[in-house]
């Protein structure tokens, strides 16, 4: 149970491009809005600290992090990415339950 609250966090080495990347452009509140959102996702340790899951890697410098809410069939990463946009302020569907319905969102 505990794999399905779960951040995962990758190392980013510039920003990618090409095809079902799609840029989007935040004012200031419109980004902060969006990082309060992922920063309340992570479960804290009492000096705020998110709680690492140790040990627990794609080899690919990836951490997981303890989160919530929980993962499941009706509420993906796609589900909860939706989620992040819409209280930024960026349109997307009510629900967003796989990459494509964020695409068409995203695409026009």
């Amino acid at each position: 149970d505990v794999y399905k609250r779960q951040v995962h966090v990758l190392p980013f080495y510039g920003a990618p491009y090409g095809e079902g990347v799609y840029q989007v452009d935040l004012s200031e509140d419109q980004y902060r809005r969006l990082t309060d959102f992922i920063a309340a996702t992570f479960t804290k340790h009492a000096d705020g600290r998110g709680q690492m899951l140790p040990d627990v890697t794609h080899g690919y410098g990836d951490i997981f992090y303890h989160a919530r809410p929980r993962f499941s069939l009706f509420y993906s990463c796609n589900a909860w990415t939706g989620d992040a946009l819409r209280e930024a302020g960026i349109p997307v569907g009510i629900w967003t339950p796989f990459a494509q319905s964020l695409e068409w969102a995203l695409a026009h």
